[in-house]
């Protein structure tokens, strides 16, 4: 390998990246190691074969070749196993590669002005600079196991020839400076709107949000998906007893929910001895359940059932306080789930947006002198949940000093 000048800000960086080598009797020691798809085999040097006692699988006769060489020499080397970590993850990569006695020259780490990714972009680099002198390069990765530690995300081009390599390691760079500085705030904004997809549902929805006020409030167009939804709603809601609108609940495929009663119990005792202790507080949370027993909002829940058919909804009150006046609403909690299973809110799908935005409507009413307010609470008792769904919004109460299974109507 050539000397590198590295004050010149013409620099050709070189594929490289800090790792840890951990010998056999548990020793471990970091340095750098080089990529280059182009060399056949990989090299480590002799010293560190020696110093971590690395175990030899084999001595092979090697005929090399250098570049620009016509004369190829043999040499006898022996073949090691050892294992690479990168600095940041736990990901190692196992490696059997033929021992060398030349030294690499001193390579430049990754600059400066790319090293504000990892702050900016929160890129974990491969090669990054710290306060202790720069590692020697002693390991070179070859093709026999290159592609083993890349990734399969898009690299990052920071140039039209420097780009950073996604790896087990972190992002590698490589490439040409070519006398170019790197601004990492038009990197930041310009690589965002590369390595995200526009189409995809959650970030349209992100800017959206942001150019809220300062675009056009027209409504976009649903997606395949969102259409889909609506129309799978649409097909799943009718009329019974000419009033009530009956809806089902909508369900993301193959998210399958698990048996929660343990967590929903467990919340409920707690809510139970709150009662013991705070008599106003087990009246006012009485008074509303029987609301909601007396307007048919829910039902006792029939026994049986699968347990992948019922999720449990843990329960408790939420206090509001306005000009002295306290009033309380009782809070069913979709987001509870057992540790590692998915909670009711994630087995539901979110759904396109339908409501026109706040802010457009305030400004619509600055164009007119009078604006009509209108309470349309009691528009939604008249929708009532599909039986079949009902299990799902199941909770715990009690009657007649015993816990009872109670599930949603409305």
């Amino acid at each position: 390998m050539n000397q590198i000048d590295t004050q010149s800000r013409d620099v050709t960086h070189l594929q490289t990246a800090r790792v840890w080598i951990t010998g056999p009797t548990g020793f471990k020691k970091l340095t750098r190691c080089l990529l280059d798809s182009g060399s056949q085999s990989s090299f480590i040097h002799t010293s560190l074969v020696d110093q971590l006692q690395l175990p030899v699988a084999d001595k092979r006769d090697v005929i090399i070749t250098p570049f620009e060489s016509t004369t190829p020499s043999l040499h006898s080397r022996r073949l090691v196993h050892f294992t690479l970590q990168g600095i940041w993850a736990k990901t190692t990569l196992s490696v059997t590669a033929l021992e060398s006695a030349h030294t690499y020259s001193p390579h430049p780490v990754i600059p400066h002005d790319v090293r504000s990714l990892h702050r900016t972009r929160n890129l974990r680099l491969a090669d990054p600079k710290d306060t202790s002198p720069d590692p020697p390069i002693e390991v070179l990765i070859g093709g026999d196991h290159y592609w083993k530690l890349t990734k399969d995300n898009p690299p990052i081009r920071i140039s039209p020839s420097l780009v950073l390599l996604p790896s087990i390691f972190g992002w590698i760079l490589g490439g040409n400076r070519s006398g170019n500085s790197v601004n990492p705030v038009a990197i930041n904004n310009h690589d965002l709107c590369q390595h995200f997809d526009l189409r995809d549902s959650q970030l349209r929805r992100f800017w959206n949000l942001e150019a809220m006020g300062v675009t056009d409030t027209h409504i976009a167009p649903h997606s395949a998906k969102d259409n889909a939804m609506l129309s799978g709603f649409a097909d799943s809601l009718r009329i019974e007893d000419g009033r009530a609108v009956v809806v089902s609940l909508p369900k993301i495929e193959n998210v399958i929910l698990t048996d929660n009663h343990t967590n929903a119990q467990r919340r409920f005792q707690s809510l139970t001895e709150r009662f013991a202790t705070t008599t106003h507080f087990k009246t006012m949370y009485e008074n509303k359940m029987l609301d909601y027993i007396l307007q048919h909002h829910v039902e006792v829940a029939p026994p049986g059932f699968s347990a992948e058919s019922m999720f449990y909804l843990p329960h408790h009150a939420v206090k509001k306080e306005k000009r002295e006046a306290v009033k309380w609403r009782i809070v069913f909690d979709a987001s509870s789930h057992e540790p590692g299973s998915p909670s009711l809110n994630d087995s539901l799908e979110m759904g396109p947006k339908l409501l026109p935005e706040i802010l457009s409507i305030l400004l619509r009413l600055r164009f007119y002198k009078c604006g009509i307010l209108g309470d349309v609470s009691q528009a939604f008792l008249q929708i009532t949940l599909d039986p079949t769904d009902r299990d799902l919004t199941r909770f715990l109460w009690y009657a007649s000093n015993q816990t009872v299974r109670v599930r949603m109507i409305l």
